[in-house]
């Protein structure tokens, strides 16, 4: 089980292929979120301590246009409140 890609995993998130592939528990995490069994701040926490989880969401829900990413570190000092 050394798949690379994401291929034969079993779940397909999306076609694009600029997401990160998440491992199992962070699939759970989100799977939760999604279906309610799992409060705001505590998967805000789980984005917090997890950079490829809280890069995967940031991506899911904000895709990238014209090849566009995001910043992949915690900087946002030039961001106001959202």
């Amino acid at each position: 089980m050394s798949s690379q890609n994401g291929e034969g995993t079993g779940k397909t998130v999306t076609d694009s292929s600029h997401l990160p592939t998440l491992t199992l528990e962070q699939e759970r995490v989100v799977d939760s979120y999604r279906h309610g069994r799992m409060r705001e701040s505590l998967f805000q926490q789980h984005l917090a301590d997890d950079p490829v989880l809280a890069r995967y969401v940031r991506l899911k829900c904000h895709p990238p246009r014209d090849g566009w990413l995001p910043p992949t570190s915690g900087t946002s000092s030039k961001r106001s409140g959202h």
